[in-house]
């Protein structure tokens, strides 16, 4: 009962400002696509020879894909705790 009011109100909150939930999307979506492009740049194309036997995945994109993921599996507990921290201060002091 009390998770489930949590969770209504985290939302809420999340919702109340769409520029940030648009802004969330957008830098999500433009983060993993700096390193798509960048890649393709690079390897002249989508697949690569050399990436293949190195990795057994030649496929550059979801190469990418994978690597983002786990980076973000990673790194969001760390951005969790600071975002919760910077929450807490600015709805009520902690003392």
């Amino acid at each position: 009962m009390i998770l489930s009011a949590v969770i209504e109100k985290e939302f809420r909150m999340f919702f109340r400002y769409p520029l940030r939930v648009i802004s969330s999307i957008l830098v999500g979506l433009v983060f993993l696509l700096q390193f798509v492009f960048f890649g393709q740049a690079v390897l002249g194309g989508r697949y690569s020879q050399l990436l293949a036997s190195s990795t057994g995945m030649g496929d550059y994109p979801t190469y990418a894909l994978i690597g983002y993921v786990l980076w973000w599996v990673s790194v969001s507990p760390m951005e969790a705790y600071v975002w919760g921290v910077r929450r807490e201060l600015q709805r009520e002091p902690l003392r």
